[in-house]
């Protein structure tokens, strides 16, 4: 019940009461027994029948307010004094909990707010495991072209008698790894920013289909040097409004990433199919198995299924920027895993 129903009571309540103490004094007192009330008041204490009215009417509001303290202002102490109490409880509860690795003990009927925290911690665990992961996959992938180019480097200046072609050639895998490099740092400042909404996007009319077949042409040396192949099918052309340089960043990220794990000599499969509102590109290709615990985390920054395939100098963020792309355009990116077979379905708004 809240505060104003209570002072609503306790006033009618007070009003009935006064209008019942009228009907004492003045109607069913008059007569003979305020004649004997008034001769006994005035032998023995000097004050009549005036000053027993104005003592009852003084008695009664004292009643009245004492009514209204005990009912309304009484309990609404004690209950702020106790949700004060609770709180402070539940505050040094959650301090606890957050600061120790053991579960403090808590009232039952804080049992839903132990289970609520208890979840809070473990993904906090998780993020944080996450968190050293990429941290440790980001330092292991700027450490390896480094410790070549210093190793290079210092046979270069080491080395004053080396010939001319063993010092060129040396010379260009200092050249390749510092490319290598540089690709990596962009890649992690390039997935820092799009994550903060930094990045802004570009909007203008690009044909879709023409964009996926030039990329496909500039993968074409890598995937000829391993046995693969790119296929590219469509029945109709589609132009669609969106940022031309960031899609083909993660149309180029898909299709690289289907290149590092793909079977030899296989295809990568590249369709898209045109509805009402939304054109859907699928990408396609056969890979090593994939356990249902990778496939839950093929999403994640810095994550790689298989370290000892990682080519490129790509830190295994390819996939989360591919993501955070598509859906800066307002699409969607998810994938389907079955029989060895992976496909990446991309769904973007037409015009």
């Amino acid at each position: 019940m809240n505060n104003k129903k209570k002072i609503c009571i306790a006033v009618s309540t007070a009003t009935i009461l006064t209008f019942l103490l009228w009907l004492v004094i003045d109607v069913i007192l008059n007569g003979t027994i305020r004649e004997y009330t008034y001769k006994l008041l005035y032998e023995k204490f000097s004050y009549g029948w005036e000053s027993l009215r104005l003592f009852l009417y003084a008695s009664f509001l004292l009643l009245i307010f004492s009514f209204i303290v005990i009912y309304f202002i009484i309990p609404s102490v004690l209950r702020k004094k106790i949700k004060k109490a609770e709180q402070n409880k539940i505050k040094k509860y959650i301090s606890y909990f957050l600061t120790n690795s053991e579960i403090p003990e808590i009232d039952d009927e804080y049992k839903e707010l132990k289970d609520i925290l208890l979840k809070l911690r473990i993904k906090s665990l998780e993020e944080e495991n996450k968190k050293n992961e990429m941290i440790s996959n980001i330092a292991h992938d700027l450490r390896t072209p480094l410790t070549s180019i210093s190793g290079y480097l210092m046979l270069l200046n080491d080395e004053e008698d080396l010939p001319l072609s063993i010092r060129k050639k040396y010379t260009n895998i200092c050249v390749e790894k510092s490319e290598q490099l540089n690709k990596l740092i962009n890649e992690f400042f390039e997935l820092t920013q799009i994550s903060l909404g930094e990045i802004p996007l570009n909007y203008s009319e690009i044909n879709l289909t023409q964009l996926i077949e030039q990329l496909a042409d500039e993968f074409y040396p890598i995937t000829e040097a391993k046995g693969l192949s790119i296929e590219f099918e469509y029945t109709k052309a589609v132009t669609i409004k969106a940022d031309g340089n960031k899609i083909g960043r993660a149309f180029e990220n898909i299709i690289r990433n289907a290149v590092n794990y793909i079977y030899n000599s296989s295809t990568i499969k590249i369709s898209h199919k045109i509805s009402q509102d939304k054109v859907t590109i699928y990408f396609s290709n056969k890979t090593s198995p994939i356990s249902e615990p990778q496939l839950k985390r093929i999403f994640e920054r810095s994550y790689r299924i298989d370290d000892s395939r990682n080519s490129g100098g790509y830190g295994g963020i390819g996939l989360p920027i591919a993501k955070e792309i598509i859906e800066a355009h307002n699409g969607n990116i998810s994938f389907n895993y079955k029989n060895d077979v992976i496909t990446f379905v991309i769904e973007l708004p037409c015009n």
